[in-house]
């Protein structure tokens, strides 16, 4: 009877609706943590130019609960899953059964707007690199980039006045470390 319920709760919503998800994680001190300002910018463009947006963080094959904006304040509904989406979360879903969100969401019937390999690539600072330097994008100037490697700080050093270490993975500006030349040191 639970499992009857529970359906008929849901019955309304159809597996997919026309819409753009974005599948974030929540956060411990904001809704989405780092991201809630990011989500927010998203779905008030969204809007503007029409669209149906939401952000959801977990789903399974006939759908999620999802949260919108209605002003400035969040508000959640459960929903289909969206036609279209993009993949925020840095976590794996029990949905998935610990695949990769976008390769499940794909195989429930959503079209990822980021694929699998994008994000390998957008979520790694050397391999973005490597891949733009690769392909020689017209008017881009990219700045002087190695690993690191304790070795060849110093002689990279002399080759400037400044420069910023950065951790391969990772956002938020967390882990981010300028080095500058100052007289005789640094």
């Amino acid at each position: 009877m639970k499992y009857i319920l529970e359906f008929l709760e849901h019955a309304h919503v159809s597996s997919h609706e026309n819409a753009i998800g974005i599948l974030g994680d929540l956060g411990q001190d904001s809704k989405f943590g780092e991201q809630t300002e990011y989500f927010k910018r998203l779905i008030q463009e969204a809007q503007s130019m029409g669209l149906d947006c939401y952000v959801f963080t977990d789903f399974d094959r006939n759908g999620t609960t999802a949260w919108t904006l209605n002003g400035d304040e969040w508000s959640q509904i459960y929903r289909g899953l969206p036609k279209v989406f993009y993949d925020r979360s840095f976590r794996k879903k029990a949905a998935s059964g610990g695949k990769s969100n976008t390769r499940a969401l794909f195989n429930f019937g959503c079209t990822p707007i980021n694929s699998a390999d994008f994000r390998r690539l957008a979520l790694d600072k050397y391999r973005t690199y490597s891949a733009l330097s690769a392909s020689k994008p017209g008017g881009l100037s990219l700045p002087r980039t190695e690993k690191f490697s304790a070795s060849g700080l110093i002689p990279f050093l002399e080759g400037c006045s400044s420069c910023i270490l950065k951790p391969r993975f990772g956002s938020g500006g967390r882990g981010i470390i300028k080095i500058s030349k100052i007289n005789d040191g640094y």
